[in-house]
């Protein structure tokens, strides 16, 4: 019997970018409230690029590839809309989990792999 694979996705840092679209024009004391969905679209992006990059390195594949004992494989996503809850990873299109920064993607890699192998 062959191990399900887990099918790892992240947001794709040049489409979450693609969101900002061009700044407005500003009118006197609104700029700071206009700039702020831009700002959180491009920490968003650099901490799904970051992820990407730990995940790659962790897993030893790239995007559209399957490790060799096929547990994972990494897909690039599309926006996901969750800018605020950066970086976030869809699990089989199905679990969505937020503010993954190293540690949590090394717990999320050990669990998955615990679960297919029972």
């Amino acid at each position: 019997m062959t191990a399900p694979t887990s099918a790892v996705r992240i947001p794709n840092p040049s489409s979450t970018a693609r969101i900002r679209g061009p700044d407005p024009p500003a009118r006197a004391g609104r700029r700071g409230a206009q700039r702020q969905p831009v700002a959180l679209a491009q920490r968003a992006a650099l901490e799904a690029a970051q992820a990407a990059a730990h995940l790659k390195q962790k897993l030893g594949i790239g995007f559209g590839e399957t490790t060799a004992d096929g547990l994972f494989t990494l897909k690039e996503g599309e926006c996901f809309g969750a800018c605020g809850d950066a970086p976030v990873v869809l699990v089989n299109n199905k679990r969505m989990c937020s503010w993954m920064k190293p540690e949590q993607l090394d717990g999320l890699i050990a669990e998955l792999s615990a679960e297919a192998k029972r």
